[in-house]
């Protein structure tokens, strides 16, 4: 019997088998350990945060046990360096292989792998059985007839494991069960399919009597049927974005708003993205201030700006070049006309100069209006595949917040985003990740040791 079982090895389950003591084993259906982390950061690995905090305050302590000090200390007594940009941190590398390959070096000088996918978890009064499917797609090649295959943790070798085992039993053709006095459940959420998740562990964890809050996609792109998109896809631009749902403001956030043929990104955009929720009962639009500058910090300056710049500049389809990138600005007076004259949204067609058709007055007033205050309407967000994280899982209230262990099965332990945990992005979900880990590896240990 293993004294510590942790189920997934992504940055959480990694973190938690190097934090983690006694006989362990890391079960993973991945071909390697740590896939995600290789995404991260745009390949980078934005491992955390100088400003770190999360809104729950079960998060928040979880934080305190294992914080942005204590995670940098830890790469650095492992050999990696750290750089910030603003309030980013990187690995000096710069390459997300580099915490990836460390954590997977350390895990495995004190840990087993059993490749396979846990299908079910049974609590036992010596502990945990964990049935093993050892046939799945990433874990064929590591599998030989109807035993399933170990790496060695000495060897670095894959051998293969018997009936005779004493910690491996077969029951079926593809099937194993896993004996351990403790189970630590790290199995992630459901972003990022392409990365071998898949979200099972709500299942199982279900099955054992926990509450899940429903798993949505998280720090994606946000959805829209607007044709403004397709006139503007492709354009970046610093301002300020707000979410607005049944006509009230829940949240905002400023940076780069970037826009594509469906859809709005950026950082600021995927951080609005959590609070999308039940796309069906409720109406979601966002609210874009594109001149998010002190001086123009009212409608009425915008405007008194605008009309001024009339007395120089020609007023035609250019007349907010070099103020706004050239295709949005084009296209906010486009709107600015339909808005006035009810004609229809389709480009300039040629119409060069409108300065002598129009009551330029009365478009000047419409563009300084829309220019701070521009709305789309929301239909939903980008699906699990451009979702950076799950926003939803085990209830947080189900967790003891010392030990991370499950307050309904005993010796059930919970790390990373299979927690009801969101961070924003920018470093704040991988913190979590080590952070959750760490606690977890190290009290799941410290239950194996009393056991």
């Amino acid at each position: 019997m293993y004294d510590v079982i942790i189920v997934g090895g992504g940055a959480s389950g990694l973190m938690a088998a190097v934090n983690s003591t006694g006989n362990i084993a890391i079960v993973e259906k991945n071909d390697i350990l740590g896939k995600k982390i290789l995404a991260t950061g745009n390949g980078r690995c934005n491992l955390s945060n100088l400003e770190c905090c999360y809104e729950s305050d079960f998060g928040n302590e979880i934080l305190s046990l294992f914080d942005v000090e204590k995670t940098l200390d830890f790469f650095k007594k492992m050999g990696i360096e750290t750089v910030s940009e603003k309030s980013r941190l990187y690995p000096m590398s710069l390459e997300a292989k580099s915490i990836r390959e460390i954590l997977e070096e350390k895990a495995l000088a004190k840990s087993e792998i059993i490749r396979g996918a846990v299908k079910e978890l049974e609590q036992l009064d010596t502990g945990f059985k964990l049935i093993i499917e050892t046939g799945s797609k990433n874990s064929d090649k590591n599998r030989k007839g109807n035993n399933i295959n170990r790496l060695d943790k000495k060897t670095k070798d894959y051998e293969q494991l018997n009936n005779s085992d004493k910690n491996i039993r077969e029951s079926g053709s593809n099937i194993t069960s896993v004996y351990s006095k403790a189970v630590i459940f790290a199995t992630g959420g459901k972003a990022g399919p392409q990365y071998g998740l898949t979200g099972e562990g709500f299942r199982i964890l279900k099955n054992l009597g926990h509450t899940i809050k429903k798993p949505i996609p998280a720090l994606v792109p946000l959805v829209s049927k607007s044709p403004f998109l397709r006139d503007i896809a492709g354009v970046r631009v610093n301002g300020r974005i707000s979410l607005i749902k049944n006509d009230v403001e829940i949240a905002t956030e400023k940076g780069q708003i970037q826009f594509n043929n469906d859809s709005i990104s950026g950082i600021c955009t995927f951080d609005l993205s959590r609070h999308v929720r039940d796309i069906k009962e409720n109406r979601y639009r966002v609210r874009m201030d594109f001149l998010d500058f002190p001086s123009f910090n009212e409608k009425e300056n915008v405007k008194k700006f605008l009309h001024k710049r009339a007395n120089n500049v020609i007023f035609d389809k250019n007349f907010l070049r070099g103020i706004l990138p050239e295709k949005l600005g084009q296209a906010l007076i486009c709107t600015a006309l339909k808005n006035i004259y009810g004609i229809e949204y389709n480009g300039f067609d040629g119409a060069e100069n409108i300065e002598n058709q129009v009551d330029k007055k009365a478009v000047i007033e419409e563009l300084a209006r829309i220019v701070k205050s521009f709305e789309i309407e929301i239909s939903g967000t980008k699906g699990w595949r451009d979702a950076q994280v799950t926003d939803g899982g085990i209830c947080e209230e189900e967790i003891d917040r010392n030990t991370l262990e499950s307050k309904l099965v005993k010796g059930l332990f919970l790390a990373g985003e299979v927690i009801d945990i969101t961070g924003r992005c920018g470093g704040y979900n991988l913190q979590w990740a080590f952070s959750s880990g760490a606690l977890a590896g190290e009290s799941a240990g410290r239950y194996a040791e009393n056991k």
